[in-house]
């Protein structure tokens, strides 16, 4: 079995830089570096990707301060209640939208003629 090959990130480069060029076929210069075609275009992306975040691109981590918990002076004034959804799931359970209810529900049979 063949060894894997390695290839440094210049020769990645020059490779393509040479796809780059206007008119050029990518699987012709995949054929004549003796590559697949797929790697050509995979180390495109990874090669952009490399670029983005070497020029200048935001960090994922941002420095952060902790403050401590500020306390409320006094508890906040109850409001009025607000008319929630509700929705019934099956005979005897209703939800709404802060928590499931189980009720019973007695149903007369007169009621349904």
């Amino acid at each position: 079995m063949p060894k894997r090959r390695r290839h440094t990130l210049e020769f990645k480069r020059q490779v393509i830089e040479a796809a780059s060029q206007p008119g050029v076929s990518i699987a012709a210069v995949a054929q004549a570096h003796q590559i697949n075609p797929n790697l050509l275009h995979t180390w495109r992306r990874q090669i952009a990707q490399m670029d983005a975040a070497s020029a200048g691109a935001p960090s994922a981590f941002l420095p952060v301060t902790v403050l401590p918990e500020s306390v409320p002076a006094e508890p906040a004034p109850i409001t009025e209640a607000k008319p929630r959804n509700f929705w019934v799931d099956g005979l005897n359970d209703i939800n709404d939208e802060l928590c499931p209810l189980s009720v019973e529900l007695a149903i007369e049979p007169a009621n349904f003629r």
